[in-house]
């Protein structure tokens, strides 16, 4: 302690340090004062305050020019109004659309294309918006038309066999006529087209829970297409109603659905609807028949392939087929247009396709569709072969599909129709000389060709 006391700069240090932690108090005392003025400042002073802020704004607008004045107001109510009017209109027009301050107005023709597309058929499908009619009104309608084809083993030891269903269909006259795809029941038939002797084939209806017996008509591999005829005297029945194809050319986004025959489980069932996603090129069969494939987003189950196709206007368009599904996962369905099924009906029921005819087991693609195909792809006149049989005589002298064919025998060929024209005059068994064209090797090859009759 003597120390401290003898020492002058100890001392000075100690007083300094003194000073400023009482300096750093008062300032802290000093700010809580101010806090706490502030927080019991009377009201009265705190109007004057508003007051005295308002006058200064008053005052300086007041020194502002008069003729400013009324430019503002005036313009003013002109932005009110235009705003004003520019909300009436975008209540009146459900199509309006803002985009960066601009008004948008669509287009007449855009606006129709979005009301007929299904867009709610992508997550489920609301037919009050986009049928014609009731849905359920056009289900009773043809509901009572179709049916399924049930295959059994027959067995002579055997009373009750047990059937399952491999196909729908429905009825094209009153006579009992019943129409399906060959694809989905081929392994029914022999290689000469007959039902195989083990199979026992019988037809299920609305009409009836009783099975009906089923007699083969025509079967054309070809055409995709087999028609049976039911005995409609097993249940009582003289005739029954059945379908009137309409006239019908596919467009894209259509709405379309499809009516079978339900499962042995279901009291009612089999609608299946979707809308047009894909329309296939024509092929063209030696016969001169044009198969075009409709593709749907519609998903019909195996064993209902074969039911009736109908649009949202509860008009009869086409039959279901397996033909281009490749498995159970697809996850889209194939119909055959109601105009190309009455020309081939016409052909079948004629009787025609019983003739024997010059086969060279060929599909070539309809002259229309090869003419835009060989535009973009600058390709030669000529046949174009889109698919060749196996086995055929096509096949058995190695022509191939997507081969062009120039020329027969020296004899120039520029389409499919005038190949087809040109064979009429040969006979089974002649042999010609084929000039084709191979696209992905760029290369001709010249081949003999050996018809065969069918």
């Amino acid at each position: 302690m003597q120390s401290f006391y003898r020492n002058p700069k100890k001392i000075v240090v100690f007083i300094i340090s003194i000073l400023l932690n009482l300096s750093f108090v008062l300032c802290c005392f000093e700010q809580e004062i101010s806090a706490s003025d502030l927080e019991e400042l009377p009201s009265d002073v705190e109007q004057d305050n508003v007051n005295q802020s308002t006058s200064d704004q008053n005052s300086d607008e007041q020194n502002a020019p008069t003729e400013s004045l009324s430019e503002s107001s005036e313009s003013t109510a002109e932005v009110e109004q235009s705003n004003q009017n520019q909300t009436e209109e975008q209540q009146e027009d459900p199509d309006y659309i803002e985009t960066n301050g601009e008004e948008y107005q669509m287009p007449e023709e855009k606006r129709i294309l979005l009301r007929e597309f299904p867009f709610e058929s992508i997550v489920g499908f609301t037919w009050s918006i986009y049928s014609e009619r009731p849905l359920s009104e056009i289900y009773a309608e043809f509901s009572s038309k179709t049916g399924a084809i049930l295959s059994g083993k027959a067995s002579a030891s055997q009373n009750n066999n047990i059937y399952t269903v491999i196909a729908n269909g429905f009825f094209i006259n009153p006579e009992g006529y019943f129409l399906t795809t060959y694809q989905r029941i081929k392994d029914v038939f022999t290689n000469q087209n007959r039902i195989d002797s083990k199979i026992e084939l019988k037809l299920q209806t609305n009409h009836s829970l009783q099975l009906m017996d089923l007699d083969l008509v025509a079967v054309d591999p070809e055409g995709d297409l087999a028609v049976f005829q039911a005995d409609l005297n097993s249940i009582g029945l003289s005739e029954v109603s059945y379908i009137e194809f309409a006239n019908y050319h596919p467009t894209m986004g259509q709405a379309v659905f499809g009516i079978g025959f339900p499962d042995k489980f279901a009291v009612e069932g089999g609608l299946f609807p979707g809308f047009v996603t894909k329309i296939g090129m024509t092929e063209v069969l030696e016969s001169g028949y044009g198969i075009t494939e409709i593709q749907s987003n519609a998903s019909i189950p195996s064993t209902s392939n074969g039911c009736l196709m109908v649009n949202s206007g509860g008009q009869a368009i086409g039959i279901s087929t397996s033909a281009g599904i490749r498995s159970v996962s697809d996850r889209f369905s194939i119909f055959y247009p109601s105009n190309q099924i009455i020309m081939r009906l016409d052909y079948l029921l004629s009787g025609r396709i019983k003739e024997e005819v010059v086969w060279t087991g060929i599909t070539l693609l309809s002259d229309a569709d090869y003419n835009n195909l060989a535009q973009t792809y600058n390709l030669p006149n000529g046949a174009y072969v889109i698919d060749v049989f196996f086995d055929g005589p096509a096949y058995v002298c190695d022509i191939r599909k997507d081969d062009i064919i120039l020329a027969i025998d020296n004899y120039t060929i520029n389409s499919g129709s005038e190949f087809r024209s040109m064979i009429l005059n040969y006979l089974p068994g002649d042999a010609l000389k084929i000039k084709i064209y191979r696209p992905n090797l760029n290369k001709e090859f010249i081949k003999t060709l050996y018809l065969d009759s069918k």
